[in-house]
């Protein structure tokens, strides 16, 4: 029973991590969008 109330966590923690990522690299991209274009 520990072991299941370790694992539902565990995976939360690399899809938070993947989703800043991707929105710390959209944000990025917009900012280089953004200065390309006068």
């Amino acid at each position: 029973t520990g072991s299941r109330s370790g694992r539902v966590p565990v995976p939360l923690l690399p899809l938070a991590g993947a989703a800043l990522l991707t929105a710390a690299a959209f944000a990025a991209a917009c900012a280089l969008t953004a200065r390309r274009t006068p």
